[in-house]
């Protein structure tokens, strides 16, 4: 064996020890929230391909370059057990495989996340995720028992250069589920419309101590807007709930408005604390006399938003620098 094996090898062991005590902790300290989950299965990721090839997902404790990080998902999904997939500092650039089509049952393209589990990062953020060609990064779908049904936790993981030449997220699609993004960065993901960094459908979706910037929805025509441009960052649909806290947004670009946050019309939530707005836009487009709303964020009518303890700075927008609200119950 070599001493890089046997080094990579003796490493795991440890972070699995380190993470399985964590996770001991976290459940000890969890009340009131999510339900705490009584028990996981810990695999680490081994090789920097994307395969989802049989030889990809085997993910032992004892073998070298059997565990790819779409393998390790497959291998969740299949078994339906919560699973943390541990993707480790020696796998620092993850990148996607080829255009998916219709495909959502994690072939190829987008990580389509099926069942509970935690994809548990290097510190700092330091695991990079990224999209080729066009594809989002991640998908994660619930045809279950909805919230609070299946529960997903990012950790520790940057997803950037997600593109999608229609709607729905190119960062992160959640459809369904609850998800929790902690002290993660999300950024430079494009899509024509609706989140261009996460597209919250009907789920519930926590950010927390993260970074979101770059991110945008736009269709590409500067002389026309489209509701669709909407939420550069982050998308709520109408039955969708959507916590921020200590996070940043910068940067990010939506022309119908909500450059950094859209929430649409309906029953659903937004909570935000302790975060920071910084130059996102929400402009237009070129003819004079084309509204917009909101360089940070939007909310349509019905639903209701709490913000509190949070600075907006150098947003920019036709209506409505900073903020811009038709909500029912609009609280800052």
């Amino acid at each position: 064996m070599s001493s890089n094996r046997r080094s990579f090898l003796a490493n795991r062991s440890v972070r699995q020890a380190l993470l399985l005590i964590g996770l001991v902790v976290s459940i000890l300290l969890l009340a009131g929230g999510h339900p705490a989950l009584a028990q996981t299965t810990i695999v680490t990721v081994d090789r920097a391909d994307d395969s989802n090839d049989s030889e990809a997902q085997v993910c032992s404790d004892t073998e070298f370059n059997d565990c790819s990080l779409r393998g390790a998902i497959s291998k969740a999904n299949a078994a339906g057990t919560h699973y943390t997939i541990v993707v480790p500092e020696e796998i620092y650039g993850y990148e996607l495989s080829a255009s998916e089509g219709d495909e959502d049952n994690n072939l190829v393209g987008d990580l389509d996340v099926r069942t509970s589990m935690t994809i548990q990062g290097a510190p700092g953020a330091a695991t990079v995720i990224r999209s080729t060609g066009d594809n989002r990064v991640f998908h994660i779908i619930n045809d279950g028992t909805p919230p609070p049904g299946m529960e997903v936790v990012i950790q520790d993981v940057t997803i950037e250069n997600g593109y999608l030449s229609g709607t729905g997220g190119a960062g992160i699609f959640l459809e369904n589920a609850n998800l929790e993004v902690i002290d993660s960065n999300v950024t430079g993901n494009y899509t024509y419309g609706l989140g261009g960094g996460n597209y919250n459908y009907e789920g519930q979706l926590l950010v927390s101590g993260s970074t979101l910037g770059g991110n945008r929805a736009n269709d590409g025509d500067d002389y026309s807007i489209n509701p669709t441009e909407c939420g550069g960052a982050i998308f709520t649909s109408s039955n969708g709930s959507t916590t921020v806290q200590t996070s940043s947004f910068s940067n990010n670009d939506a022309p119908w408005g909500g450059g950094a946050i859209c929430m649409a019309t309906g029953s659903n939530t937004l909570n935000v604390s302790d975060s920071t707005f910084t130059g996102n836009t929400a402009e237009g487009g070129e003819p004079v006399g084309l509204d917009s709303a909101a360089g940070a964020i939007y909310t349509n009518s019905g639903g209701t938003v709490l913000v509190e303890g949070s600075t907006f700075n150098a947003n920019r927008s036709v209506s409505g620098g900073a903020i811009r609200s038709n909500s029912a119950s609009f609280t800052i």
